[in-house]
């Protein structure tokens, strides 16, 4: 996490590194094409270090967005839309250039329409979250898209404003209240910005971490033996469930995959992989529905059809069940115990779901296992939706973090045979 801090202060104070001589704001007029020039080159320098330094969508989207406010808001440096729209152009083109492309042909599709670059660009960008998700790009890409959408709006937004009075049919003023609605936006931002922090970490502490220590959930084993339980949630993944299992095999390891009813309808091959090679399967929900708010017909259904499908891809009965992200109400413990489900949630989160470095994934799990512990892992699965994402760190972090829990004396066991182990059920 002190890598993500790091490379976000880098890039915020990349903004005020001068790359060319007519770099910035100059008086008496400036030369707009090297402000974007400049923007770009730091746009592409932000991403190539948090590549180097992370290599996670969420490490460059992090250092884009310190750059781009820092093209907002810098210390004794003016507002430079020009170089805010360039730095765009770079952070996209290491990475999403597939995207970039798209919105480069809706610029000069508007820009037909409109002949006016600054109304294309802003055009062009309020469409952005749109053709990331046309693109089929992971939840990081798309709220990044919906981010950029937004400064720009806020960078643009004279033109906006002028829009507004021509749609109409009224003569555009010639002094806009342009600063008066930026000023609004900046404290609407500010107080998005605070609410998505708070909304995280609540998020982190209390959904990835468990909601503590409930006599009817399973979230940890005895201390007695130095055993602990590898769970992976989300899959089966075409891209990495085969790669952790082969890893599993490596090192004579088993584990327990909590799988999410359509994704084994789309692999039922690998399902069967994973129960045939001695691995534990538990019920994950057919669509990776938020149980906590879900009805009570809607809980039953989610739980029957994903055993079901699980049952008829490996032969199977599922007896454990994970709700996603660990979210869960009373209502549920009825149909759960009615089916003879244990109810499983964990006791160390690698917190790989944020798509962090294998370095620190590794880190995590070292800082805190111990005996009869339940480390939480993901195959699959996206920042928000169930399916998709970024798991390679995952599979890179694992044979370290195997190696390194078998020389300090650990066995890896499934959860059924921690309960045994422990002489659980279902309780602590």
């Amino acid at each position: 996490m002190q890598t993500f801090f790091l490379i976000l202060l880098v890039s915020y104070f990349a903004r005020g590194f001068q790359i060319y001589k007519t770099d910035g704001i100059l008086p008496g007029g400036s030369p707009h094409g090297w402000e974007a020039a400049a923007g770009f080159s730091r746009g592409i320098l932000v991403v190539f270090l948090a590549d180097w330094a992370v290599g996670t969508p969420v490490s460059k989207v992090l250092v884009s967005v310190g750059l781009t406010v820092g093209y907002m808001w810098f210390p004794r440096r003016a507002w430079d839309p020009y170089g805010l729209v360039g730095a765009v152009i770079g952070v996209m083109a290491l990475m999403v250039p597939d995207v970039l492309i798209g919105m480069l042909a809706l610029w000069s599709l508007w820009y037909l329409l409109t002949k006016n670059w600054r109304r294309s660009v802003l055009g062009s960008a309020v469409l952005l979250p749109f053709l990331m998700l046309l693109l089929d790009k992971t939840d990081i890409y798309v709220i990044f898209g919906t981010y950029l959408a937004t400064i720009i709006v806020y960078g643009f937004f004279d033109e906006v404003e002028a829009a507004w009075y021509t749609l109409r049919g009224k003569p555009v003023p010639a002094q806009l209240a342009t600063v008066k609605y930026r000023r609004v936006m900046v404290r609407a931002l500010f107080v998005c910005l605070v609410l998505a922090i708070v909304t995280l970490t609540l998020f982190n502490r209390y959904v990835y971490r468990g909601f503590g220590m409930q006599v009817d959930v399973l979230r940890r084993g005895t201390p007695d033996f130095k055993v602990v339980a590898l769970t992976f949630d989300d899959g089966p993944d075409i891209r990495y469930t085969p790669q952790i299992l082969d890893i599993l095999k490596k090192y004579d390891a088993k584990a327990t995959f909590f799988l999410v009813g359509k994704h084994v309808e789309e692999h039922p091959q690998i399902a069967r992989r994973i129960v045939q090679e001695g691995h534990e399967v538990g019920n994950h929900t057919y669509s990776h529905y938020n149980m906590l708010k879900a009805s009570p017909a809607r809980q039953v259904e989610e739980l029957t059809r994903a055993e079901a499908v699980i049952k008829n891809a490996t032969g199977e009965r599922t007896s454990l069940f994970r709700p996603p992200r660990g979210l869960y109400d009373a209502n549920l413990q009825g149909p759960l115990h009615d089916r003879g489900y244990s109810l499983v949630l964990w006791s160390v989160t690698s917190g790989d779901w944020l798509e962090i470095s294998s370095r620190d994934i590794v880190n995590n799990i070292l800082k805190r296992a111990g005996p009869g512990d339940v480390l939480l892992f993901h195959d699959s699965g996206n920042l928000i939706s169930g399916g998709g994402g970024n798991r390679l760190n995952t599979v890179q972090a694992l044979p370290h973090l195997l190696e390194e829990l078998k020389r300090e004396g650990y066995t890896f066991v499934t959860m059924t045979q921690l309960m045994i182990i422990s002489g659980l059920t279902g309780g602590e």
